[in-house]
């Protein structure tokens, strides 16, 4: 065998060897991009689930509220038609009008910040809060729309008498908020959202927000901070999970 042919294979030898080394580094790369895609598709998943972790029902046009013992239902899980109407809505506003005077005597200045809201107008609150903090923050202190209490005209956010800037957490510690947490049930009307019960309503504490369902009602919650969903049945305290949340932001729900 001359030299020339022993030179002509290891050439061929080399070439077989180098092929199935870029072979196996084409096999390697391969799986590292898929790899890199699956982690990818995972954190997609997480990232999803997260951002509609605090998803409310699915609106639907038409479908008759829910009521019990008299009481219209309205929260995450419970909307309103957009064109709902509570028969009750004089009697809220006389109430409140009721509420407003019996503070004066005892010097304390109250007045409503916001109380009946349209189905369109909590579309526009809810987006501006949505582009401000992002879907899944506002969704722990703004209802979307057909979710909304102040659309029902029975919800009321209060504030100080002489305060026109918005309602927001500055109102816990206020003269008026400690005055209608021991007095608003002697009108009709509960907190809705009291404190450390955002896992129950859905909402961080609001001391501003209350809510009319009648006196017959409200003698039940005098200062207890009893939720309108343990109140009506409709929390059996099988998914405590209490997570603070608080905003330093001013808000209108």
């Amino acid at each position: 065998m001359n030299g020339g042919f022993k030179m002509r294979i290891l050439v061929l030898v080399l070439s077989i060897v180098t092929v199935l080394i870029t072979s196996f580094n084409i096999v390697i790369s391969l799986d590292k991009v898929e790899a890199q895609n699956t982690n990818i598709s995972s954190s997609e998943e997480v990232i999803e689930k997260e951002k509609n972790e605090h998803e409310v029902s699915e609106y639907i046009e038409g479908e008759a509220p829910l009521y019990i013992d008299g009481i219209v239902v309205v929260n995450k899980d419970y909307g309103l038609p957009r064109n709902f109407k509570s028969d009750l809505e004089e009697e809220a506003l006389q109430a409140v009008d009721d509420i407003i005077a019996a503070a004066k005597k005892e010097n304390i200045a109250i007045k409503v910040r916001s109380g009946f809201r349209s189905y369109d107008n909590q579309v526009q609150l809810f987006k501006t809060y949505a582009n401000r903090d992002g879907s899944s923050k506002a969704n722990t202190y703004s209802a979307h729309a057909g979710f909304s209490e102040h659309q029902t005209g029975l919800a009321f956010d209060f504030t100080t008498g002489k305060s026109n800037k918005s309602i927001g957490v500055w109102f816990d510690d206020t003269a008026q908020a400690k005055w209608l947490y021991e007095n608003a049930y002697k009108f009709g009307f509960v907190l809705r959202y009291p404190e450390d019960k955002d896992h129950i309503t859905g909402y961080m504490h609001e001391s501003w927000h209350y809510r009319y369902v009648g006196k017959e009602h409200s003698k039940n919650f005098k200062m207890n901070d009893l939720t309108l969903e343990e109140y009506l049945g409709l929390y059996d305290g099988s998914s405590d999970n209490n997570e603070d949340d608080d905003l330093d932001d001013n808000l209108d729900d």
